[in-house]
C-alpha cells in the first residue's frame, strides 16, 4: 500500500487503487502483485480448525491468478 501510495503521490484511495495493479515486488513466499480491484495475485488463504485441542488444516485456497513476471 506504502508504494501504492507514493507512486500516486496521494493517499486517495482511487489514485491508490490505480497505481496496485502496477506493484510488484519479492516476497518471502514468492513474487507478490495485485489485480485491478487491489486483491493480490496467487495468494492464499489456509483454513484452520481445532480438534481435540489441536489444529488441523481444513482447505487452502489459491486465487486464480499468479503475478506477471
Amino acid at each position: 500500500m506504502i508504494m501504492a501510495m507514493e507512486k500516486a503521490g496521494s493517499a486517495e484511495p482511487a489514485k491508490v487503487l490505480a497505481e496496485l495493479p502496477k506493484i510488484r515486488f519479492a516476497g518471502v513466499t514468492g513474487e507478490i502483485g495485485f489485480d485491478a480491484k487491489g486483491d493480490v495475485l496467487g495468494g492464499a488463504i489456509t483454513l484452520y480448525r481445532v480438534k481435540a485441542g489441536k489444529w488441523e488444516v481444513v482447505e487452502t485456497v489459491m486465487s486464480g491468478a499468479a503475478p506477471n513476471k
